[in-house]
Parts: structure tokens; C-alpha cells; sequence
């Protein structure tokens, strides 16, 4: 399970950083950014597991836990990067927003 959070944590930080998503949460970001976003993140992380050998399901239950009941030192990792602060509960919403449209986009 940590290798496959460590390959979240890794696209989390490499395309979820202010200067990639939008400047506000408003119905364009959840209608048409951030659902593009996330379909980017499950094609790449796909083939991430791919190549380290790791299975789609480890990846979405990882996902899912992320979703339902995000560990906080999780998100308190993410601050060392260029990201919002994941832990406020506006930003903790559309950050468990993301990680469930990225399970949908996984499994289709």
C-alpha cells in the first residue's frame, strides 16, 4: 500500500500544484479542469502500476481510502510542494473529489 501512495503522492505533486489548477473552485473547475485532470492522473497512474508491477485494484483501493477518509499527515505531505493546502476542508473536498474521479476514470 505505501508504494502505491507514494505513486499518488508523486502525481499529486508533480501535476496538482497552484500553478496547474484552476484559480478557483467554481462549476467550470468541477465540470471541466478538474475532470480532465483527473482522466490525465488515471491514464499515468495506470501505467505507473504498470511498470512497477502493482495491480489497477491496489491503486483503487488506495484511491478510495483517499476519497472516503483521507489520512491528514497524507495531505500535510503534499504542503512541501508548490499545492493549496490540502488539510483546509474546502481544498479537502475537491482533493477527495479528484481521487473519486480518478477510481471512476481507473476502472472504466
Amino acid at each position: 500500500m505505501m508504494q502505491v501512495l507514494e505513486i499518488v503522492k508523486g502525481e499529486f505533486s508533480a501535476y496538482y500544484t497552484n500553478g496547474d489548477l484552476p484559480r478557483e473552485w467554481n462549476e467550470s473547475a468541477f465540470t471541466v479542469d478538474l475532470p480532465r485532470m483527473a482522466k490525465d492522473s488515471s491514464d499515468r497512474l495506470k501505467r505507473r502500476i504498470g511498470a512497477q508491477n502493482l495491480s489497477i485494484s491496489e491503486m483503487v483501493v488506495a484511491l478510495n481510502i483517499l476519497h472516503t477518509n483521507t489520512p491528514t499527515d497524507f495531505l500535510k505531505s503534499l504542503k512541501q510542494y508548490d499545492a493549496p493546502d490540502w488539510t483546509n476542508e474546502g481544498n479537502k473536498a475537491v482533493f477527495q473529489y479528484i481521487t473519486k474521479l480518478m477510481v471512476d476514470f481507473i476502472q472504466n
